[in-house]
């Protein structure tokens, strides 16, 4: 993964290149074939996830709620908190992934205590944009079918 692009993610960034450095020496690759849930509603979250090349649904109760796709990442705040996740997130196409494991967090936390907070702090902000940007992408397309 390309260390300005990760240093540019709203989620790290606060901290501090070492940390960034850290982090990208534990992240690895995975992928994700159409259809193919990543992550499920509900379960205790195993990683963090960031999308090198696909899209991904955001499942809530059973309705797509906001997709993702190249650099976006989720994961973040049940990895950060402990919380059980509070989506489903499905690939929507063959989708290629670098993830941080729940093992390699704790460790990067053990060395750089602050990355914790910080990850459920930008979490919480982002949320809030994702919800905007697909509530847009909902409306544009509407637009288009009339």
């Amino acid at each position: 993964m390309n260390k300005r692009l990760f240093e540019k993610m709203p989620l790290f960034k606060d901290i501090s290149e070492l940390a960034i450095l850290y982090i990208l020496q534990k992240m690895k690759p995975g992928f994700h074939l159409p259809g193919q849930l990543i992550i499920t509603e509900g379960k205790v979250g195993h990683a963090l996830y960031f999308i090198t090349r696909g899209k991904a649904d955001i499942i809530r109760n059973g309705k797509v709620t906001s997709q993702l796709s190249d650099n976006d990442f989720f994961g973040e705040r049940s990895l950060a908190t402990g919380e059980r996740t509070n989506a489903s997130i499905r690939a929507c196409v063959f989708t290629e992934l670098m993830m941080l494991t729940r093992k390699d967090f704790d460790s990067v936390v053990a060395l750089f205590p602050d990355v914790r907070q910080k990850v459920v702090e930008s979490a919480a902000e982002l949320h809030e944009k994702r919800q905007a940007k697909f509530r847009e992408q909902l409306d544009r397309e509407s637009a288009q079918v009339l």
